[in-house]
Order: structure tokens, then sequence, then C-alpha cells
């Protein structure tokens, strides 16, 4: 049987849900994160050129299909998303704790 902070016999918690619904509210926010720590980054290094400069709406719009973690430590989660080509097709990460994002990054 699954165990853990977010898991009873098996079953998510009240608490998994509630953490789940606040971090899906602040998507945008979370995408606005990513931008700002990785907007330079894109447009120094990796810059396409069929998509060309953007800016941080631009880029927090291009970020897609987000898949949210909870982690075993109540409070931190991981949401990943599709970079709409600003990285090659790589998987930008952002880390949060009790809310705030804490990192943004490139997987893979």
């Amino acid at each position: 049987m699954l165990e853990g902070p977010y898991l009873v016999d098996g079953r998510v918690t009240a608490q998994a849900v509630g953490e789940y619904t606040r971090l899906i509210e602040k998507l945008d926010e979370l995408r606005l994160f990513a931008a700002d720590r990785l907007l330079a980054l894109y447009n120094d290094t990796w810059l396409d050129d069929d998509i060309g400069q953007v800016d941080r709406n631009g880029f927090a719009a291009r970020l897609s299909n987000p898949a949210i973690t909870l982690m075993d430590e109540i409070g931190a989660a991981t949401v990943l998303f599709g970079d709409g080509g600003l990285f090659a097709g790589h998987t930008i990460d952002v880390s949060v704790d009790h809310g705030t994002p804490t990192h943004a990054g490139i997987l893979g």
C-alpha cells in the first residue's frame, strides 16, 4: 500500500488536493518566474531563428503542458513545463517551496 505525507492507505489526502490546487492557481506566476530566470539564457545563447527574440510575456506564453509533482517534504513541489521550442525541446522545471518558486532550470 502506498504511504507518504500526501497519501494514506493509497488515497490522496485533502492536503495533497489543496497543495495541487494552489499550484494550479499559480501556474501563470510560475511561468513568469521561469521567464525571469531563463529569458536572458534563451535570447543570448539558445536563440532560435524561427522563434527569434522573445520578451518576458512571450517566453511565459510558450511554456505549456504543466506537470506537478508534490515531494515527500510537505510544501515542496516541482512543476515541469514544455519549453515551446525555446530550448530545443528540453523540459523547464520550476522548484516551489510552500508556494514560493525558488529555482527554474532546464532539464535534459
